[in-house]
C-alpha cells in the first residue's frame, strides 16, 4: 500500500508512457508477423530493440519515483542508475543503427562495415564505462521518492560526450537526403523530429540540468518523452503517407489556442473565485466551452490560416467545398484544383476504366489511391508483380496519383488522374482525403457532364464531318449546272451525278458512324454470327466511301491467312471504318503513307493488324488513345471513335491494342478469340460506285488576280476553286498552314482564303506568320466555325470571314471588298 500511496505525477506519467510502449511493442510484433520477415534483418530489428530499451529505461526511472528508492537504499539506487545509463545508451545506439539502415543505398538496406564497427565500439564503450564501479556514478544521496542527488564519477564527461556524438551521427544520417526517394526523405524528417525531441531533452536534462546544476527533478522527462519518437518511427514503418508540416502546424496551433483559452479561464476560476463557487463555476465553464469550442475553432482557424497559407481557409478545406464549382463548370473547378495543389491543369483528367484495366483491377479490390512515389518505395521491398506493372505504367503515363470514382451503383467506372506537382512535393494525407471526399460528392455531376459532353462532341463532329459530302454535292451540282447547256458533255454529267451520289452515301455512312459512337454499344447475342474475316474485311473496305480511286489504291488487304470470327457484321464494319477514317486523315500531310491490313493466326487467338505509315503516336500517348474524348493531332475529332471500337471489341470477347513508332508507323491489332464454327455467307452490302477522277476544271482567263485557297479538305478546296476560276481568278492551293506560308513566299497573291482547323499548322498560326511577312495581304477566314471563342480569334487575327460552304453572292462580296480591281469576268448563273 505504501508503494501505491507514494506514486506521484512523475511516476504516473512514466507508467502511462510504459503502457503505450508495451502496447506498441505487441502491435508491432503482430505487424511484422503479418508483413513478413524479409525486412527484419534491416529495419525491423533496430526498431524492436529501440522499443525494448525504452521499456527498460522507463522501468529503471520509475524506481526513483516510488517508495522502493527509500526502502532499498543507496546500493540498489546506484545499480539502477547505472542500468538506466546503459539502457539510454543502447537506446541511442539502436536509433543510430536504424538511421544507418534507413539511409543505406545498398540492396535490402544493409549497412556498411565501418558503420558496424562504430556500433560495436560505441556499444562496448557504453557497457564497460557503466559496468565498472565509480566511473560514471560514485554515490547517491536519497531524500525521498523523486528527490535525490547523484555524485558523478570521473568518466561522466566522456560518457556524456560520446552520447552527444552518437546523437549527432544519428541526426546526420536522418537528415541526409543523398540518393533517397521522396518518401524516404519525409520518413527521415519525421523520425529526425522525434529523435531531436528525445535526444535534446535527454542532453538538456542529463548534461546541463543534472550534471552542471545538480538538479535531478527532471530526470523523469526524457524517458517519458521517448515514447514520442517511438510512435513516429512506428508510424513511418507502418504507413507511408504523411501530413504536410504546414497542415500539422495549422492543426496544432488551433488545438494550442483552444486549450490555452480553456485552461486560462479555468485557472482564473480556480485561483480567484471563492471556494464555494470554484467547483460549480469550473463545471459550468467546461460544459459551455465543450458546447461552443467549434465556433471558437472556426474563429481562430481563419487567422492561423491567413498566417500560414495567406488565405482564410487551407487549400484542403477549399477542395472539399468545390462541389458547386463542378456543378457550374468542370473546367474552372479543375483549374482551381490545379492552382491549390500546384498541378498542371492539362495533366488532370477523368479517364474511363476500359482503357486502364491494370489500374481498374487493383482499385476495384483496394478502395484507396495509387501514388507513384509510394509504388517506387514499395517496388524494392515487394514481390507483387502487379504493383511493379502499375509503377511502370504510371511512370510511362507520367501519372503521379490515381483515385477511383464510382457511379450511382457504387461500381468503379472512372479514374481521377493527375501528374506530379510543379514543386515536386508529395501528395499529403490531407490532400488525398480532400480529393476523395470531393470525388464522392461530385460523382453525379461528373457522369451527367460526361453524357452532355458526349452529345456535344457528336453534334460538333457530325457538323464538321458532314461539310465534306455536302461540299462535294454542291460542287457536283454546280458543275452539272455549268455543263447543262452542252449536250455533248453527257459523260461529264454522268460522272458528276455519280460523284454526288457517292457524296450522299458517304454522308450517310458518317452519320451512322457518329450515331454509333454516341451510344454505348450493345449487342443481341442472336446477331453474332461466324464470318470469314477475309470475306467480311474485303466487303467492308469495298463499302467504304473513299474520296477517290487514288486513295483507295493506297489501302492493301493481305487476306491469305483467313480465319473465322464471331461478330456482328455491322458493328465490325464500324470498327474498320473508324480505323480507315483516322488513317486516311493524314494522307495529305504524309503523301507516301499507305495502309496495310494483314491477318495472323496465333496459338491462343486470331489477329487483324491494321498498319498505317503516317505520323505515328508518341509512347506516352499510346495508353490514352482509347479514352473517351481523347484526341491527338486531329482537329474536329470527338475523341470517341477508338474508345467506341474498344467497347465493341470487348463485346466480341476481344480487344484492340496499339503499337507505334513515332514518325514511322502505327499498328492497331484486333484480337479475336478462336471460333470453331464454319463461317456463314455474307449479307448483301451496298456496293460503292467509285467514280473515276473528275475532269480538270477549265482554266480561267488571263486574270492578274491571284488567290490562295488553304484547306485540308479537298472538296472544300475544289468548290472554292471552281467558284474563283469562274470569276476569272487564278488559284493556288495549300493543304495546311505551313504549305500556305510557303506558297505566299513563292507566288504573287492578292488574297488568301484560310481554313481554321488543319493538321501540321492551323489557320491562326499561319495567319500570324503571313501577316508578319506581308501585313497588307488580306487573309480571309474560310470556316464553318460558329463558336464565340473561335469567332473572337477570327476577328482579332484575320481580315474577314467567308462562311463554309460558301455562296456565289458572299464570295463576290468578299472579292469586291478586298480586291479593288476585281471585275466579274464570267457570271455564275
Amino acid at each position: 500500500m505504501s508503494f501505491i500511496n507514494d506514486f506521484n505525477f512523475r511516476s504516473v506519467l512514466l507508467v502511462i508512457s510504459l503502457i503505450i510502449t508495451l502496447n506498441f511493442f505487441i502491435f508491432f510484433i503482430f505487424f511484422i508477423k503479418n508483413r513478413g520477415l524479409y525486412l527484419f534483418r534491416t529495419l525491423y530489428y533496430p526498431c524492436i530493440m529501440y522499443a525494448i530499451f525504452i521499456i527498460l529505461w522507463i522501468l529503471s526511472n520509475i524506481y526513483f519515483h516510488t517508495s522502493w528508492l527509500v526502502s532499498n537504499g543507496e546500493h540498489d539506487a546506484i545499480i539502477l542508475a547505472r542500468l538506466a545509463n546503459i539502457f539510454s545508451s543502447f537506446l541511442i545506439i539502436s536509433a543510430f543503427t536504424y538511421s544507418c539502415h534507413l539511409s543505406s543505398n545498398k540492396k535490402d538496406r544493409k549497412i556498411s562495415r565501418w558503420q558496424k564497427l562504430i556500433i560495436i565500439i560505441f556499444s562496448a564503450f557504453f557497457l564497460i564505462i557503466n559496468l565498472i564501479p565509480n566511473l560514471t556514478i560514485t554515490n547517491i544521496k536519497i531524500v525521498k521518492a523523486s528527490f535525490f542527488i547523484i555524485n558523478f564519477g570521473p568518466y561522466t564527461v566522456l560518457f556524456f560526450f560520446t552520447f552527444v556524438l552518437v546523437s549527432l551521427l544519428t541526426a546526420i544520417n536522418l537528415l541526409s537526403n543523398k540518393n533517397k526517394t521522396k518518401i524516404k526523405r519525409i520518413e527521415s524528417i519525421y523520425i529526425a523530429i522525434g529523435f531531436i525531441i528525445t535526444s535534446t531533452t535527454t542532453i538538456l536534462t542529463s548534461v546541463i540540468v543534472t550534471y552542471a546544476c545538480h538538479d535531478f527533478a527532471l530526470t523523469w522527462l526524457p524517458p517519458a518523452l521517448s515514447v514520442v519518437e517511438l510512435m513516429i518511427v512506428g508510424y513511418t514503418m507502418i504507413y507511408h503517407r504523411f501530413y504536410s508540416f504546414k497542415y500539422l502546424s495549422y492543426i496544432f496551433l488551433n488545438i494550442f489556442l483552444i486549450s490555452l483559452l480553456y485552461l486560462s479561464i479555468l485557472f482564473i476560476i480556480l485561483w480567484k473565485f471563492p471556494e464555494s463557487l470554484k467547483n460549480i463555476s469550473a463545471i459550468i465553464w467546461t460544459i459551455s466551452y465543450s458546447a461552443n469550442w467549434k465556433l471558437i475553432w472556426k474563429f481562430t482557424s481563419i487567422y492561423i490560416s491567413l498566417w500560414l497559407y495567406h488565405q482564410k481557409e487551407p487549400p484542403v478545406k477549399q477542395i472539399k467545398k468545390m462541389s458547386k464549382e463542378f456543378k457550374s463548370s468542370t473546367f474552372n473547378a479543375i483549374k482551381k484544383i490545379s492552382d491549390l495543389l500546384y498541378l498542371d491543369q492539362e495533366t488532370i483528367l477523368f479517364s474511363d476504366t476500359i482503357t486502364n484495366d491494370l489500374y481498374y483491377s487493383y482499385l476495384s479490390k483496394n478502395n484507396s489511391a495509387l501514388l507513384i512515389d509510394e509504388l517506387e518505395y514499395y517496388v524494392d521491398r515487394t514481390d507483387d508483380i502487379q504493383l511493379v506493372k502499375i509503377r511502370d505504367q504510371m511512370s510511362l503515363d507520367n501519372s503521379a496519383i490515381i483515385l477511383p470514382l464510382y457511379d450511382l451503383n457504387h461500381v468503379l467506372s472512372r479514374l481521377f488522374i493527375a501528374s506530379h506537382k510543379k514543386n515536386g512535393a508529395l501528395f499529403t494525407i490531407e490532400e488525398i482525403s480532400a480529393l476523395k471526399q470531393l470525388l464522392k460528392n461530385i460523382q453525379t455531376y461528373i457522369f451527367s457532364e460526361y453524357h452532355i459532353k458526349q452529345s456535344q462532341a457528336i453534334a460538333q463532329s457530325i457538323a464538321h464531318e458532314m461539310r465534306n459530302p455536302l461540299s462535294q454535292i454542291q460542287l457536283r451540282l454546280e458543275k452539272i449546272d455549268s455543263e447543262s447547256t452542252n449536250m455533248d458533255c453527257y459523260l461529264e454529267l454522268h460522272h458528276e451525278i455519280t460523284q454526288a451520289k457517292n457524296a450522299i452515301y458517304h454522308g450517310n455512312q458518317i452519320i451512322d458512324l457518329m450515331l454509333q459512337e454516341a451510344n454505348q454499344p450493345t449487342i443481341d447475342p442472336q446477331s453474332i454470327h461466324p464470318y470469314s474475316i477475309s470475306q467480311l474485311g474485303q466487303a467492308v473496305i469495298s463499302d467504304y466511301a473513299f474520296d477517290s480511286e487514288i486513295t483507295q489504291k493506297r489501302v492493301t488487304f493481305n487476306h491469305q491467312s483467313d480465319f473465322t470470327i464471331a461478330v456482328n457484321d455491322v458493328l465490325f464494319s464500324f470498327i474498320l471504318f473508324n480505323l480507315l477514317r483516322n488513317a486516311i486523315y493524314y494522307f495529305n500531310e504524309y503523301p507516301e503513307s499507305t495502309i496495310e491490313i494483314t491477318l495472323e493466326i496465333a496459338e491462343q487467338e486470331n489477329l487483324l493488324h491494321f498498319k498505317d505509315y503516317g505520323p505515328g503516336i508518341e509512347k506516352h500517348i499510346q495508353q490514352r488513345i482509347f479514352d473517351d474524348f481523347f484526341t491527338y493531332q486531329k482537329s474536329g475529332g470527338t475523341g470517341l471513335g477508338l474508345s467506341y471500337c474498344q467497347r465493341v471489341m470487348n463485346l466480341f470477347n476481344g480487344y484492340i491494342s496499339c503499337d507505334s513508332v513515332f514518325g514511322q508507323y502505327t499498328v492497331f491489332t484486333l484480337h479475336f478469340p478462336k471460333v470453331d464454327q464454319a463461317p456463314m455467307a455474307l449479307p448483301e452490302m451496298q456496293e460503292s460506285s467509285l467514280a473515276t477522277s473528275p475532269p480538270k476544271a477549265k482554266s480561267g482567263s488571263d486574270s492578274v488576280i491571284y488567290a490562295l485557297v488553304t484547306d485540308d479538305n479537298r472538296s472544300q478546296r475544289q468548290l472554292l476553286r471552281f467558284y474563283l476560276e469562274k470569276l476569272g481568278i487564278n488559284v493556288e492551293e495549300a493543304e495546311n498552314g505551313r504549305q500556305a506560308i510557303e506558297k505566299v513566299q513563292r507566288c504573287p497573291l492578292n488574297l488568301v482564303f484560310m481554313d481554321i482547323r488543319m493538321p501540321v499548322m492551323d489557320g491562326f498560326q499561319a495567319c500570324k506568320s503571313i501577316k508578319a511577312l506581308y501585313p497588307t495581304l488580306p487573309v480571309i477566314a474560310f470556316s464553318g466555325e460558329t463558336e464565340d471563342e473561335t469567332m473572337l480569334q477570327i476577328n482579332q487575327h484575320m481580315d474577314d470571314r467567308l462562311a463554309k460552304p460558301t455562296t456565289k453572292e458572299h464570295l463576290e462580296t468578299i472579292l469586291t471588298k478586298w480586291v479593288p480591281h476585281f471585275t466579274s469576268i464570267s457570271k455564275i448563273e
